[in-house]
């Protein structure tokens, strides 16, 4: 059964979030949610990002602020779900601090 997993996580030495989309997706798909970010409300000045391939099949998108992020994660799960993909599970793993080091989604479908 074929997976995707997406992983959100902060990246302190940019001070922004990193959301990776890691599985066999066509860059059609990408460039259809770059084009919906852009429209993604954010604060004045502020880069919304897009995704850019950073591997074969892994995808990158660098997020500045916490409602972008969660905005541009709706639009990334619905493009998902109209692809016939579906949310399997999702966990968070911690660092030594105890504190959320990263959270991940995986799709099967």
């Amino acid at each position: 059964m074929p997976h995707l997993v997406i992983k959100q996580r902060y990246q302190q030495t940019l001070n922004t979030d990193v959301v990776s989309v890691v599985g066999d997706l066509p860059e059609l798909t990408f460039n259809s949610l770059n084009e919906k970010l852009k429209h993604v409300p954010r604060p004045q000045g502020m880069p919304v990002g897009s995704f850019e391939r950073t591997a074969k099949d892994e995808w990158n998108w660098l997020v500045a602020t916490k409602g972008t992020l969660e905005r541009g994660l709706i639009l990334v799960f619905g493009e998902l779900e109209a692809l016939g993909w579906s949310l399997n599970t999702s966990f968070v793993t911690a660092n030594d601090q105890s504190k959320a080091n990263e959270v991940v989604y995986i799709f099967k479908k």
